[in-house]
């Protein structure tokens, strides 16, 4: 099995994690690569587990890392910000600025002049004046912000994960619910 490229834990592990915590909707946001999603794809596939799968990658453009969900194709490391977007959007993903305030690869300054779907938040990765700095400019834009744990290990899956509705069936659900805000941060 593969090792998500971010990550030291392989992703049957992170499978594993996942239906023993009963998460039902997953993406695998890997750098620059799909090889992870595929592998997942297919243990789901062959073990008929109940995990909507969401396509998804993290992309290292030029101006920092952006979330790419619900694409069908690899996207380009290295293009510009505007190009990875464009790229995304023609695929009909959602675009995520991936830690914006982050300390490294930041978009900061580019998520108010680039058309993101919605911002990253990563409580507990990042320190907590980063993420209201983030909650802060995606409400300035009027964009939804959600939970990500940037997971880097599988016990981490299960920490800052976003809510979505037991309406939110399918791919286009999640990516629909993404774009307008219609998931919650916290448990019910």
């Amino acid at each position: 099995m593969p090792l998500i490229l971010d990550s030291y834990a392989k992703v049957e592990t992170i499978l594993k994690v996942a239906v023993k915590r009963g998460i039902k909707i997953l993406s695998l946001t890997e750098h620059d690569s799909f090889e992870s999603y595929f592998a997942v794809q297919k243990m789901i596939e062959e073990k008929n587990l109940d995990i909507l799968l969401i396509p998804g990658i993290e992309v290292s453009s030029k101006g920092g890392h952006i979330l790419g969900y619900g694409i069908k194709h690899l996207i380009p490391r290295g293009l510009s910000i505007q190009e990875t977007i464009d790229k995304i959007h023609e695929q009909g993903g959602v675009v995520v600025a991936a830690h914006p305030y982050g300390p490294y690869k930041s978009l900061r300054g580019a998520i108010f002049k680039h058309n993101f779907d919605a911002l990253e938040i990563s409580p507990g990765i990042l320190p907590q004046n980063l993420n209201r700095k983030t909650v802060k400019a995606a409400k300035k834009l009027g964009l939804p912000y959600l939970n990500s744990r940037d997971a880097h290990s599988a016990r981490s899956i299960v920490r800052n994960v976003t809510y979505f509705s037991d309406e939110t069936q399918t791919i286009e659900d999640v990516l629909k619910a993404i774009k307008t805000g219609n998931f919650r941060l916290k448990p019910e």
